[in-house]
């Protein structure tokens, strides 16, 4: 066969893979991902009641940093989305 020899650090990782597998590391757990959506969510609103409910500056710069915070969040949750690790099986 043209396929190059298994290492034995590769079949270290995937033994240890089984094993994180068997442990449950590796199970989606959809009540993580509503609960961090739910907060990212409160992130939100409490920005744009700073920004539409108060006429302060420094509430107004709350705001921003909260919507900022808001956007960092939202792109983990993407992030995970696009592994597919909030959906599937790792």
């Amino acid at each position: 066969s043209d396929a190059p020899e298994t290492t034995e650090l590769v079949e270290d990782f995937r033994k240890l893979g089984e094993e994180f597998d068997k442990l449950g590391y590796f199970h989606v757990s959809r009540s993580f991902y509503v609960t961090k959506v739910a907060a990212v969510f409160g992130i939100f609103f409490c920005s744009m009641a700073l920004l539409f409910k108060t006429e302060s500056f420094t509430a107004h710069m709350a705001s921003a940093v909260l919507l900022g915070l808001f956007w960092q969040q939202f792109a983990f949750v993407g992030h995970d989305c696009g592994h597919m690790s909030a959906r599937t099986h790792a």
